[in-house]
């Protein structure tokens, strides 16, 4: 007879549904190989499908996404350049090389829990909103890094953010801005 053996106690809640969390998200849908002034879709073309509508309300400013929010407190003062560069490879891609909009929450998420270790808070924290923007692809091949703020709200660890190009001798450029996200635990 087989032996179960469990890696937890039982509960008695066990087996029953739990909400682990929701998600809102808004797509954008192009047409990334129609010929420019005609990539944007304004209608799908199938039987069955839903009106697309401009009703939509207007989203945040990007700056507003990745800063400290009101009422919170910024940790260790300035926005720190974090020390680590991030290099996207085709593992990171989808098929135009552009990298993986989940790829961006790990990074994000991996930058925040070193900072926190850096100012002594710990790697203990589970993000449990995230809002992110994106305002430019990444592609195999770029060297990025997160420039992050840290803060405190209601008791709880949080981080805003935005993914920097790595400027390098040849480009000698100021850094772009990609994406800009805010999590909170």
């Amino acid at each position: 007879m087989p032996v179960r053996l469990r890696t937890y106690g039982s509960t008695e809640r066990a087996g029953e549904r739990a909400l682990a969390g929701r998600v809102l998200a808004e797509h954008v849908l192009t047409r990334p190989f129609a010929p420019p002034g005609e990539r944007r879709v304004t209608s799908l073309d199938f039987p069955g499908a839903p009106k697309v509508t401009a009703t939509r309300p207007a989203p945040p400013a990007y700056d507003v996404i990745a800063s400290v929010p009101e009422g919170a407190t910024a940790l260790r003062g300035v926005a720190a350049r974090g020390r680590v560069p991030i290099t996207f490879g085709l593992m990171h891609t989808d098929s135009n090389h552009h990298v993986n909009s989940l790829v961006y929450l790990r990074v994000f998420e991996e930058a925040a829990l070193r900072r926190f270790v850096a100012i002594g808070r710990g790697a203990t924290l589970l993000g449990r909103t995230l809002d992110i923007a994106y305002r430019k692809p990444c592609f195999a091949g770029q060297t990025m890094r997160v420039v992050q703020q840290a803060f405190e709200s209601e008791g709880r660890l949080g981080m805003a953010a935005v993914l920097v190009e790595e400027a390098t001798r040849r480009t000698r450029r100021r850094s772009r801005r990609r994406s800009h996200t805010r999590m909170s635990g």
